[in-house]
């Protein structure tokens, strides 16, 4: 059971840093670029004459449109995560915790 939640953890920082995180030295963000993400900037006025800044993402290839879909994308890491225990398992450990961890805080962060 606990090596189950190890890597449901785990493929979860991980997919949350694939999409939504810039990581050190913007690596995160090089990547989605690479596979075909690009951030398109909409500026916008509101009803009481406010600008404001609206940032979506669009992808231009497949691999980038998986990268998109956080429930696709975690659908190709499961099974890596899975081998990856087969070989190192503290490896899996460490980003289940990081993952838990991560859980956690983005939880008690929204109130």
């Amino acid at each position: 059971m606990l090596k189950i939640l190890h890597i449901v953890f785990a493929s979860y920082r991980l997919t949350q840093l694939l999409i939504s995180e810039d990581g050190p030295f913007d690596i995160f963000k090089k990547l989605r670029f690479w596979v075909g993400i690009v951030e398109i900037e909409e500026k916008n006025v509101d009803e009481y004459g406010i600008n404001y800044t609206n940032i979506r993402y669009d992808s231009n290839s497949v691999i980038g449109d998986i990268f998109l879909c956080p429930f696709c994308l975690s659908g190709y890491i499961v099974p890596l995560f899975m081998i990856v225990y087969l070989v190192n398992k503290t490896i899996v450990e460490w980003m289940g915790y990081w993952g838990l961890v991560y859980f956690l805080m983005k939880d008690s962060s929204d109130d």
